[in-house]
């Protein structure tokens, strides 16, 4: 029975559409998919984000269903391999646009997500935040218009594996495991 652990791109949200109830989801910041898991699995994914592995039960529909949109992922397998022959297309749940500077850089606007809610509360604003964007980040974002793949944005861009990685909001210090692990073909 293979080990699982918790795809680094999901994030976790809240719902505060309604007074006084609160309701959780994960969401896949690179695929836009939310699961709103019942309350025990939520409970393994929160220990799945702080390192816990987890063994799947085949019987657990929830967690097979997390399994198949790659929420849960088994050790060693790359989180981008589902999405390498996906368009790419910029993210429609948090707007943002981009500009260049007159010192020729890219600079990203957005809103922040620091609070993960996909509902804020009434009358709460968001934090603006105004970012530089790598030139690797930026050349992904300008190419994001849903013509390409993601395997031909990067087959295009040929910069590094871990570079590209990392301007997809990979952690820095995670590199390739291998060469047959890097995006490449």
């Amino acid at each position: 029975m293979p080990t699982y652990g918790i795809n680094p791109y999901i994030s976790f949200v809240e719902n505060r559409l309604f007074p006084g109830v609160v309701q959780h989801a994960a969401f896949h910041r690179l695929t836009g998919v939310i699961a709103e898991p019942d309350e025990r699995v939520r409970s393994l994914l929160l220990a799945a984000k702080s390192g816990t592995p987890l063994l799947i039960n085949e019987s657990d529909l929830q967690m097979r269903q997390l399994v198949q949109v790659e929420f849960l992922i088994p050790k060693g397998h790359d989180p981008l391999a589902l999405l390498l022959d996906q368009y790419v297309t910029r993210p429609i749940q948090n707007p943002a646009i981009a500009y260049r500077s007159n010192s020729g850089e890219w600079i990203l606007v957005r809103t922040s997500m620091l609070h993960a809610v996909y509902s804020r509360r009434l009358d709460e604003l968001p934090e603006v935040v105004e970012e530089k964007l790598s030139p690797v980040a930026a050349d992904i974002l300008l190419q994001a218009d849903g013509a390409k793949t993601l395997r031909q944005i990067y087959n295009e861009l040929r910069v590094e594996d871990s570079e590209f990685r990392s301007a997809m909001g990979r952690a820095a210090s995670r590199t390739p495991r291998s060469g047959s692990d890097t995006l490449a073909t």
